[in-house]
């Protein structure tokens, strides 16, 4: 039965003998947001005007339109996960088919036939014609046709990632991996995402507590010295909130002697990413004995070329600025950052805070943070053995791993270095 001739009365009647269902609660189907499209949304049929041709659209096919164009491909049994009618959801996909804006196919996806859908050409022209540039839209693109067969596979899983279901299996529902995001931040998560699968041997550390875990009780590295964010809090009643390894990027023990590896996307080819990277990580790095970076990049990634030097600089020592280090500014800045660290400012003038705040601006180099690690251990015999430029014996032992990952990942916009 068509869109135009079936019983309003008896979809009437379904509307009102469903229940109210929370949308966001009830399922683990993903509702990929619509504010960039100028797509009808709500449940009523409205005609949208594309080239010479009339489309009748509900708000439910519009959502369906732009999750199969942004993931390319998806199961149809996910996209019906969660409905409250699985025969409107049948409709909508007859309704849609039979105006010629998607297709239902079946491919192999672990090895077992799948039926998924995908936009056709008339589909992805509208969604692109449709684009609301006032409201972000431009930034996302939209796929039609099965064009990859290598990655059909690996598109149709994508769609899981935002499952409720896998954050219910974790036990962690909350988590702000579920909250609406860029296409782009999603294809940086689905990177890392891909490379961990990768490495099936490897002992991996995800959360902010089984990191601080492992590094303060299994290796004893003081909690001072693990990367870390304060935040303050509104009600001046409350005491700050210290968050450690904010970047929230898995790291991997493996290899035999075991072996720390840190995970990092790097996406800019100039590099400094990586060097923002050894920054933050600096503190940590010089407790290690041995250690890799893993430098992750989508398919045809040059990011290597931008990242080695500024890795092969922090190993040898050397300064990312070629400014000249003063001993004695370099001791006043550690003092004053110990004291301001642990809070105490009982003895701080507001010019020592001042000069604090410019010290760590003109200080701000993964070496220095090295460095400031040794001192709070051994005080000033650190300051005694170095000299500006020639820092190579409190940096430990580090290597680099490039790795480009078998995706493009195209198919999320070309936002933050994602091609």
């Amino acid at each position: 039965m068509s869109r135009e001739t079936r019983d309003d009365r008896t979809e009437e009647h379904h509307r009102k003998a469903d229940p109210p269902v929370d949308r966001h609660r009830s399922s683990g189907r993903v509702d990929v947001p619509i504010e960039g499209l100028a797509l009808p949304r709500g449940e009523g049929g409205e005609a949208v005007e594309h080239r010479d041709r009339v489309y009748h659209l509900r708000g439910s096919e519009s959502r369906l339109l732009h999750t199969a164009g942004a993931f390319r491909v998806v199961p149809a049994t996910d996209l019906a996960a969660g409905r409250l009618s699985a025969d409107a959801f049948k409709e909508d996909l007859r309704h849609l088919s039979h105006q010629g804006l998607i297709e239902r196919r079946t491919i192999p996806i672990n090895h077992e036939p799948t039926r998924v859908v995908v936009l056709t050409r008339e589909g992805k022209a509208l969604l692109d014609d449709r684009r609301d540039e006032g409201t972000g839209g431009r930034t996302q693109q939209y796929h039609a046709g099965l064009v990859k067969p290598l990655e059909l596979g690996h598109d149709a899983q994508l769609y899981h990632v935002h499952a409720r279901s896998i954050y219910r299996a974790l036990q962690q529902d909350d988590n702000r991996n579920r909250r609406r995001t860029s296409a782009a931040a999603i294809a940086r998560k689905l990177m890392i995402l891909d490379f961990v699968l990768g490495e099936p041997g490897t002992e991996w550390y995800a959360t902010e507590a089984d990191k601080v875990a492992f590094f303060t009780q299994r290796l004893g590295v003081p909690p001072r010295d693990l990367p870390q964010r304060r935040f303050a809090s509104d009600d001046q009643r409350l005491t700050s909130t210290t968050r450690y390894f904010v970047h929230k990027l898995p790291i991997g023990v493996a290899g035999d002697p075991p072996r720390l590896h840190f995970v990092t996307l790097a996406l800019d080819p100039s590099g400094q990413g990586l060097a923002s990277f050894l920054h933050d990580h600096a503190r940590l790095l010089s407790h290690l004995p041995d250690w890799t970076i893993v430098a992750v990049g989508p398919k045809g990634w040059a990011g290597e070329t931008g990242c080695r030097p500024q890795f092969d600089r922090y190993v040898a020592g050397i300064p990312a600025t070629s400014m000249a280090w003063d001993r004695r500014e370099v001791a006043r800045y550690f003092v004053t950052r110990r004291a301001v660290d642990a809070n105490d400012l009982a003895h701080l003038s507001v010019t020592d805070l001042n000069h604090c705040r410019e010290a760590r601006r003109q200080f701000a180099d993964p070496i220095v943070e090295t460095l400031y690690a040794r001192w709070l251990v051994d005080g000033d015999r650190v300051l005694n053995e170095w000299s500006a430029g020639s820092l190579t014996r409190v940096v430990s032992r580090g290597a680099l791993r490039a790795c480009e990952l078998p995706y493009t990942y195209e198919q999320f916009g070309d936002e933050a270095g994602v091609c």
